[in-house]
């Protein structure tokens, strides 16, 4: 029972904010992928590719400790392999999930917090995704050629 909470806890803390980002890009990949695919399957519109950087470099400014905890965890999120949606729809993971909401009741507190996290985690990764989506959807329909710089009028 004490490693729920202390993995609720690490899960929580600063120190993992790097691998929360990490996965949270991760997740937009995901649901990227899910909507491109949605997009093409039920209103026959294709996304064109677009190709755009989701890894994080931890800053030099960081402490050692920090970018030693990120170099650590860069074998869970920066995986080749794609990642199944339908991995959330297992019974395993919904019993995982279920198993540590039930063992959190007894500490309220850790429980909305480490809730709080996890869906603010997930708002940004669903932000990402949208954003990817909407880039890739109206890429082709801006000519960046045209566009000009203003010009500076001497008086």
């Amino acid at each position: 029972m004490q490693d729920t909470f202390d993995l609720a806890g690490t899960f929580s803390s600063r120190k993992a904010s790097a691998v929360r980002r990490s996965i949270a890009l991760k997740l937009s990949d995901v649901l990227y992928q899910f909507g491109k695919d949605y997009l093409r399957d039920h209103f026959q519109f294709e996304v064109q590719n677009i190709e755009l950087v989701s890894q994080t470099v931890p800053s030099q400014s960081s402490s050692a400790s920090e970018k030693a905890f990120t170099d650590d965890m860069k074998s869970l999120t920066n995986c080749s392999d794609k990642v199944d949606i339908t991995l959330l729809r297992s019974k395993q993971m919904q019993a995982l999930l279920q198993t540590l909401v039930a063992r959190l009741r007894t500490k309220p507190l850790l429980m909305i917090y480490t809730g709080w996290v996890g869906f603010t985690m997930i708002c940004y990764a669903m932000a990402i995704a949208a954003h990817k989506l909407l880039v890739a959807s109206f890429d082709g329909y801006f000519d960046r050629t045209s566009k000009t710089s203003p010009q500076l009028i001497t008086v």
